[in-house]
């Protein structure tokens, strides 16, 4: 016998999708109160050619929610007005389905959250996106691209961060009908301005056209620590510290001697060489990582007993275990 296949699930038809989006969305004012029966094509704020929906406006009709994934199954859907609302949630990565029958998306002046999808990059006849004034963040999408109608794209007062894709200036495709890319006021943003663009772009409160900042060192960890006791150590006649070295440092747990570990992290020393002797002041020198510590939930006993002594003169280790 063939292999039965799972039964692929019905699409919905518009009547439902509407149905479903009026469910998904609030609505104090009745601005949709016409949304009955089954001649969606008369309701208001809904346009059709023939009987597909061609456009919705929810603009300034006080509607709060999210907008559902399944107005992807508009597929001739050309324009979504939903501008000066309180629409939440995050943009649905399956609106991708439009393809290249979307023209118009305005979802300015919400409360949206999340990325922009990469998704979106099949919207290749878009002339128009809107979609500043809400709390989006992330990168913009190098796949975007593939907007080669698109006129005007609006991303003002969001949370964006790092650059402009070169390629939606230099890219195959590329953006080469844009006129104008709003930017202002994502202070997140750096780094250079495509190509030919310094007059398309606004970026007002941003650093676009400067370098990016250079990322953090990355916090110091417990090994890192421990070869800072290592290097205080003026007198160490038995080697007990010879394994303890920068390049087997990311193998402390099974490399280092004394050294005990739980789940990877470094939890027990147990120090067993009663001759050794540590410099006056490592306390001092080493405070940044006694914070690398706490972070790591791992006691500060081994820094507070060199600190009541001052770490001056011998700091002799005995055979008893010292728990970090």
């Amino acid at each position: 016998m063939g292999t039965l296949l799972a039964p692929v699930a019905a699409q919905p038809s518009q009547l439902a999708v509407l149905q479903s989006l009026k469910s998904a969305l609030q609505d104090p004012q009745q601005q949709l109160s016409t949304w009955t029966g089954t001649d969606y094509c008369t309701w208001s704020r809904v346009a059709c050619s023939g009987s597909d929906v061609t456009s919705l406006d929810l603009s300034f009709a006080t509607l709060s929610g999210p907008l559902p994934d399944d107005l992807q199954y508009l597929t001739a859907l050309r324009e979504l007005y939903a501008q000066g609302q309180s629409i939440n949630g995050t943009l649905p990565s399956a609106w991708s389905a439009w393809g290249t029958s979307l023209l118009v998306l305005d979802l300015s002046r919400n409360a949206l959250t999340g990325t922009l999808p990469s998704t979106w990059s099949t919207w290749t006849s878009a002339t128009t996106v809107s979609l500043q004034r809400n709390q989006l963040s992330g990168t913009l999408p190098t796949s975007w691209q593939a907007w080669a109608a698109a006129s005007t794209l609006s991303l003002q007062s969001n949370r964006l961060s790092g650059t402009v894709p070169e390629a939606w200036s230099t890219g195959t495709p590329s953006m080469a009908s844009l006129t104008r890319l709003s930017l202002t006021n994502n202070t997140l943003m750096c780094g250079p301005i495509p190509t030919n663009w310094a007059s398309k772009v606004v970026a007002t409160n941003t650093s676009l056209g400067a370098a990016c900042p250079s990322p953090p060192p990355p916090p110091p960890t417990v090994a890192s620590y421990l070869l800072s006791l290592k290097a205080a150590v003026s007198y160490d006649p038995e080697g007990f510290f010879a394994s303890w070295t920068p390049a087997t440092e990311a193998s402390a747990c099974s490399s280092w001697l004394g050294v005990s570990c739980l789940a990877g992290d470094i939890t027990e020393l147990q120090l067993t060489d009663s001759s050794l002797q540590v410099r006056a002041g490592w306390c001092r020198q080493c405070a940044a990582y006694a914070v690398a510590w706490t972070k790591s939930q791992i006691s500060k006993q081994v820094l507070a007993e060199g600190e009541a002594s001052g770490m001056s003169g011998d700091w002799k280790r005995t055979s008893r275990r010292r728990r970090l």
